[in-house]
C-alpha cells in the first residue's frame, strides 16, 4: 500500500515541477518580460545581455526586480 502513496507523491511532486518551468520559461511575448526578470533575479541571466531590447522593456523589468528585492 505504501508504494501507492509514494506513486502519488511522486506523481504530484513532477506535477509541481512541470508548472515551475512551464511558468519560468512561458515563450509567449506578453510573458516575457515577467520570464526576463525572474531569470534575472534567479541568477540565470544578466540585464546587460538584454542589450537591445527597447529602454520601455528595461525598465519595467527593472521594476519588477525592484518589487521582488523588497
Amino acid at each position: 500500500m505504501q508504494e501507492g502513496v509514494d506513486l502519488w507523491r511522486l506523481h504530484d511532486f513532477l506535477i509541481d515541477k512541470r508548472r515551475e518551468i512551464g511558468e519560468k520559461y512561458d515563450y509567449r511575448y506578453s510573458q516575457f518580460i515577467f520570464v526576463f526578470a525572474r531569470l534575472i533575479h534567479e541568477g540565470w541571466l544578466l540585464i546587460e545581455e538584454l542589450e537591445g531590447l527597447h529602454e520601455d522593456k528595461l525598465a519595467k523589468i527593472e521594476l519588477i526586480l525592484s518589487l521582488a528585492r523588497q
